[in-house]
């Protein structure tokens, strides 16, 4: 298998001390044997590190599950350290920065992607010191992959026990906030051992079930309900903010079919689809638009569609024909529900 490439936010780094000079880092992904990160304590200049002082190369030596916690003082056979330069974390507030990077002559140089930071300093600038440095390139606070403590206590560490479990961003969340962390100049113990990461699940598409396969117009007719008896499913979510349903003609449309919402004043249900916009029970759950000949009906939820609003306009999607003398040609009609999640 071959080395993993990381993107920002897969590792983080869990706990630091800064004399004698060591780290953890904890893997939010799995590593393939061969995978390679260099940790700096460089500062980022704005454009470019500073790069006078140490690197120190992590190399997998077997695959390492997601949530081991991994030492820098550490020699095992699954993982190999080596240093260049001088990696010496200032008393007085310092970071470290992990990268990868395809520059095998000098990584921080050039054709690397930075992976996560840390700084204990209260501030980030771009560098000019030792113990300075700005957020990384790539590397945000708002993802949590840029971490900033106001402590320069000379041990820190994370709890491990703050959270039982988590996705990759419940990991991330959790060791940005500085109250999971132990501080302290007298020692403490580096995290060891190993926390639970849940893989993040993919989300998937909703589900429209049509009870019924054909409908029959007659000519003048008033609009007919397509298919009252659907029914909407959603396993993984039932938020639908951003969310779409679009019901379009597959064969047999022409100029003159109409697609289009039921207005409904019904007693528990009520449906004012008018002027773009369409209130159940007076609440504003989603914007439509189109419907006319071959222009496909689109309507695109807010964060007030529950799943059962959804299914309600589902069932009251209707159609007509606006001719005298309409085509008698059989219409395929198509409805695509998505929840505004993103389906891989």
């Amino acid at each position: 298998m071959a080395p993993t490439v990381l993107n920002p936010g897969d590792i983080a780094i869990v706990g630091y001390i800064t004399n004698p000079d060591s780290f953890s880092f904890v893997p939010l992904v799995d590593l393939s044997a061969g995978t390679e990160i260099y940790f700096t304590d460089s500062g980022w200049m704005g454009n470019e590190f500073r790069d006078t002082e140490g690197t120190i190369k992590f190399t997998a030596n077997s695959d390492i599950v997601a949530g081991t916690v991994i030492n820098s003082t550490q020699q095992l056979n699954d993982f190999t350290w080596e240093n260049s330069g001088s990696f010496n974390l200032s008393v007085s507030g310092d970071q470290i920065a992990a990268v990868q990077s395809n520059n095998l002559n000098s990584p921080l140089s050039s054709d690397f992607t930075a992976i996560y930071q840390i700084d204990n300093t209260g501030s980030f600038e771009d560098s000019n010191s030792a113990s300075t440095s700005n957020v990384i390139t790539g590397l945000s606070q708002g993802d949590n992959t840029a971490v900033l403590f106001d402590n320069t206590a000379k041990y820190a560490a994370f709890d491990s026990d703050t959270i039982p479990n988590g996705t990759r961003e419940d990991w991330l969340a959790a060791i940005k906030n500085a109250q999971n962390w132990t501080f302290s100049d007298d020692g403490t113990t580096l995290p060891s051992g190993s926390v639970e990461v849940i893989p993040e699940i993919a989300n998937a598409a909703p589900v429209i079930s049509l009870t019924s396969d054909i409908s029959t117009y007659t000519e003048n007719e008033s609009a007919i309900l397509l298919n009252a008896g659907a029914t909407v499913t959603d396993f993984d979510s039932i938020d639908f903010d951003n969310g779409k349903l679009t019901v379009r003609f597959t064969e047999g449309g022409s100029a003159d079919d109409r697609l289009s919402i039921r207005s409904v004043e019904n007693g528990s249900i009520q449906i004012n689809a008018s002027d773009n916009s369409i209130l159940l029970n007076s609440s504003f759950i989603a914007t439509y638009m189109g419907g006319e000949g071959d222009i496909p009906l689109e309507i695109t939820f807010t964060s007030k569609a529950s799943l059962e609003a959804v299914e309600t306009i589902t069932k009251n999607i209707t159609y007509e024909n606006v001719s005298d003398n309409p085509s008698t040609t059989n219409r395929k009609v198509e409805f695509v529900l998505t929840d505004g999640g993103t389906v891989e």
